[in-house]
């Protein structure tokens, strides 16, 4: 009962980053965000985007430019795990490993951006000017 009104407090505020960003990003070339349910119910402590078209140097180029500007975001389709970015093909303790193609596609261009409650609304808007930026730089340098 102590935790309820904390938790659903935080809940309402991630949710606001959340759209604050998810609202930035939209409509940006090459990022496609979830399409999320208008009944679905959740708590948005991150927001995933996918990155369809870009292969795996251009991403690379891409979360560089970002990292430089300060912004860090992980990366699903990195051959190792970083912080929650994990997939079935790190799991090497579950022996033979799986093949799974259009698993892998969908996470080879899927990142993670983590959401704090220190974000404000007009530092959600920054970030998603250094996404858009950095995407805009990765597409003009393989144009």
């Amino acid at each position: 009962p102590q935790l309820g009104p904390v938790l659903a407090d935080r809940g309402r505020r991630w949710n606001q980053r959340y759209h604050w960003l998810s609202q930035a990003l939209a409509g940006a070339p090459g990022l496609q965000l979830p399409e999320r349910p208008a009944k679905e119910q959740f708590v948005a402590s991150s927001l995933q985007f996918s990155l369809p078209g870009l292969g795996r140097e251009a991403i690379q180029h891409f979360l560089a430019l970002c990292a430089a500007r300060g912004l860090h975001i992980k990366w699903f389709g990195a051959d190792e795990p970083k912080g929650f970015t994990s997939v079935w093909q790190h799991w090497r303790f579950f022996g033979e490993p799986q093949v799974l193609p259009n698993a892998e596609r969908v996470m080879a261009g899927l990142c993670d951006m983590r959401l704090p409650l220190t974000l404000s609304e007009p530092d959600c808007k920054a970030i998603a000017a250094v996404v858009r930026d950095s995407l805009a730089q990765v597409h003009q340098a393989a144009a």
